[in-house]
């Protein structure tokens, strides 16, 4: 009896399997791909558009809205908006002033007028509660003293001198003319 189970089972999975096979290839017809050309494209893609757009308020609905907005507001709240925007306005005012102080301080110290503005935005990093901002034009100096104008090292030399003599400019030429006739030789 277990083998005749085992059978029909096995059979059922046969019969299954090729159920199986010809459903999918009834269902998975070959899928032609579809070309459009540009102009179906810019046609699809305007459709697209005047349908978002149709949702959209115009210019003018929306000025005439914030009109409307603006004039919903009381005294209190558009004094509020003119204060805050005074506000920012003066704290940007003081901020460029503060700016163009720093920068005067640093051309004042020798700081040629091209890298104030670097110089300044250094020595901001080393403002702390011991040192206040000459002192760290100062230190920023000290460290790039190229910023004035100044470096460290005041000339590099080849080894060369200036103004040689004449026998060391004879010994170079007759140098040169040996080397030219070891050359003759050597073809």
């Amino acid at each position: 009896m277990d083998e005749t189970m085992e059978n029909t089972t096995a059979a059922n999975e046969q019969q299954e399997t090729a159920d199986n096979s010809q459903n999918t290839a009834d269902t998975t017809p070959e899928k032609a791909e579809k070309t459009f050309t540009q102009k179906e494209l810019d046609e699809i893609v305007k459709k697209r558009l005047d349908r978002a757009k149709k949702d959209m308020p115009s210019k003018n609905e929306l000025d005439e809205f914030r009109k409307w907005k603006d004039g919903q507001k009381t005294a209190e709240q558009k004094a509020a908006e003119e204060l805050a925007a005074e506000r920012s306005a003066k704290e940007a005012a003081e901020r460029e002033k503060n700016a163009l102080e720093l920068k005067m301080s640093c051309i004042s110290k020798g700081v040629k007028p091209e890298n104030a503005s670097d110089v300044a935005a250094l020595a901001e990093k080393y403002v702390d509660d011991n040192t206040d901002i000459d002192k760290a034009i100062e230190k920023v100096l000290e460290k790039y003293p190229s910023f004035c104008g100044k470096s460290k090292v005041s000339a590099i030399t080849t080894g060369a001198k200036i103004g040689a003599s004449p026998d060391v400019t004879a010994g170079r030429s007759s140098f040169i003319d040996i080397a030219r006739q070891n050359q003759v030789k050597r073809k």
